[in-house]
């Protein structure tokens, strides 16, 4: 499958569009992963979300990055990654330094 992606970010982020066949979704790279804020396949069941996995999964291994789904709030995909070996880490939603 081939990966597709914008080059001009979604609104007032630096996140980008993505296409893997049948899956959409939004990406960004930072120094340390790769972070997939968005993901939506259109047909369930067809392989393409692995194929999405697959594909990130690759360039983490090739770019030495880690791979992250940032605000994840589905609980049934949360339970998915962890089965798949993922580490949950707590949210900060705000943090503020006091020099």
């Amino acid at each position: 499958m081939i990966f597709e992606s914008t080059t001009t970010t979604y609104r007032c982020t630096d996140y980008k569009h993505f296409r893997v066949g049948t899956v959409r979704g939004l990406w960004r790279a930072t120094d340390e992963a790769y972070e997939i804020l968005a993901v939506k396949n259109e047909e369930k069941g067809n392989g393409h979300f692995k194929e999405t996995l697959r594909w990130f999964e690759q360039s983490c291994k090739r770019d030495n990055k880690k791979l992250r789904f940032v605000f994840c709030i589905n609980p049934f995909f949360a339970y998915k990654c962890i089965k798949h070996g993922y580490t949950w880490k707590p949210l900060l939603d705000f943090e503020k330094r006091f020099v």
